[in-house]
């Protein structure tokens, strides 16, 4: 369980550096098709949407992202388009 904590940790700090040491560009890192994508909150994908609460399962569901498209976390991926 420690060495887990350990790498989770890295994984967090490796997503911060790739997005310019900004926790929200983290949030809505656009890059589904990265391998740590699920995990770039530092947690499991499960504790992760328990602890960000209702835009938890969205915000760690790659369909809400196409190309080129931002996420906006009070609307869903077709209405943020318009």
């Amino acid at each position: 369980m420690r060495g887990e904590m350990k790498v989770m940790k890295r994984i967090r700090e490796n997503c911060l550096r790739c997005c310019g040491d900004s926790p929200k560009e983290v949030k809505y890192c656009p890059l589904t098709d990265c391998p740590l994508w699920p995990l770039r909150f530092g947690r499991r994908p499960k504790a992760a949407i328990r602890r960000l609460g209702k835009d938890g399962e969205r915000l760690l569901d790659e369909s809400n992202f196409k190309e080129g498209a931002i996420f906006v976390p009070d609307k869903k991926a077709s209405e943020s388009e318009s």
